[in-house]
Order: C-alpha cells, then structure tokens, then sequence
C-alpha cells in the first residue's frame, strides 16, 4: 500500500512539473540557459522534483541537465512562479528572481573570483531563497561583482550565501554558510566567494560566518586576482579588503 502511494505521488509530482520549462538567450547569443524538471524522484522516502538546466555554447550543448535547485513534493510553484524576473547582467552573467531589483541602498555585494587553476564552467550563487545567479565561463585569476538584494539591510538576524558549480574537466564544487548579525545592524553586507581547485570558501568581514574562515591563501589570492569587469570601479575594489587577512 505504502508503494503504491509513493508510486501515485511520483506520477501526480511528474505531471505537475512536465510543464515546467523555460528558454532564455544571452544578450549577444553566445548562450543559450534552458530550465526543466527532471522525471519525479524519491528522495527521503518523498516524491519530487528537480529544477535541472542545460547549456548551449554558440549552439553547442556543453552543459546537459544539471542541478538547478532541489525541490520536494510539498513544493508546488512552478519555475516562472519562483522566478518572475529573468535577466542577464552581462553575456555570461544570469539573473534569476522572485522580483525586480532593488535600490542601490538595498543591495549586498557578492565578489566572486576564480583562485583555480581552471575555467569555472559554471556557479550557482545564492543567498536569498529566490535569488540565484549563474555565472558562465569565468577564467582562472578574474572576479566579478553581484549586486543581490540585501539580506541585512533591514536588521535580519542571519544571512546565508551559497555557491556550487563545475569546473573545466568535470570538477563539483560547493559550499553555503549562514553569518550571524548579533546587533541586527541595518547595513548592506559584502561577502567573498573564492573558487579554488577542490573547494569553495565564503567569509565576510561584516559578520561571523558559522562555518568557513578566510586562510593566507585566500587573501594572497584575492590579492592577485585582476577583475575583467569595466563596472568594478574602486569602491568596490576597496570594499574587498574586508576579505583580506591583516
């Protein structure tokens, strides 16, 4: 009987999510991101779904239904319904959220770089809990800046950031931490992603990370790292030596 109920909510959870599909080009066509679900899963001896995407490179698959995000079956929004506004920042810079952007004054900053002695094919970032980026192709030794809405700016107790992808060759990385503002100050935060050959650490200086801490290595690394980005103007370059170990 127990099965038999598994087998009905796994062909209920399949059909609620086939629909669930979504294209979207980059600005100059370089990129092609789609989103699916994959056939209903049991995971934790409960039906779901995940939400997968593949990517195409000048018409070139080169990355095929990897993990989105995880969802279970008591998660019933569709994609479009978690992610209302879809929008590249840059040719290889994607934007998924429940909302459009904030004012400035509202916004944290994520600095992302690439201390790898490889291409990242793709990262995943994430803090709030429909908020993502995808960041595509981002080369040994550079940084980008993100802009995502504000977790503290309005005196929230904790925060969390995330990020998982691949590297060149097939290589998982991931990694999430929760930071803790104890005075539940009102600021907009700035946080450091650092992508290394095995492992991914994020740490800020605004606030006490529960999990990773920034090490020499990734100081000296964000030290040499040169940003490809025109928009990276000086303030913020100055706003990353708060991830830089004295």
């Amino acid at each position: 009987m127990k099965n038999f109920f598994i087998a009905c909510l796994v062909f209920l959870t399949a059909c609620e999510y086939g629909q669930d599909s979504f294209i979207t080009d980059s600005p100059q066509g370089t990129y092609s991101v789609k989103f699916g679900s994959n056939s209903a899963a049991i995971r934790d001896g409960a039906a779901g779904s995940d939400i997968l995407f593949s990517i195409s490179q000048n018409g070139a698959t080169v990355i095929r239904d990897a993990i989105f995000q995880h969802r279970d079956s008591l998660d019933r929004l569709s994609f479009t319904q978690k992610y209302k506004d879809i929008k590249w920042l840059s040719e290889n810079v994607l934007r998924l959220c429940d909302q459009n952007s904030l004012p400035q004054s509202e916004k944290d900053v994520y600095l992302v770089s690439n201390a790898s002695s490889k291409q990242i094919n793709y990262l995943i970032v994430s803090g709030r809990n429909y908020e993502r980026f995808i960041v595509l192709n981002l080369a040994p030794k550079s940084i980008i800046k993100l802009e995502p809405m504000s977790q503290t700016a309005f005196g929230n107790s904790l925060s969390w950031v995330s990020a998982e992808g691949e590297l060149l060759g097939g290589g998982k990385i991931s990694n999430g931490v929760n930071f803790e503002n104890v005075t539940r100050i009102k600021m907009s935060s700035v946080y450091c992603i650092i992508v290394k050959d095995d492992d991914i650490s994020i740490h800020s200086r605004d606030f006490e990370g529960f999990a990773s801490r920034i090490t020499e290595s990734d100081s000296t690394s964000l030290k040499d790292i040169k940003s490809p980005m025109p928009d990276l103007k000086k303030n913020a370059i100055s706003k990353s030596l708060k991830c830089d170990v004295k």
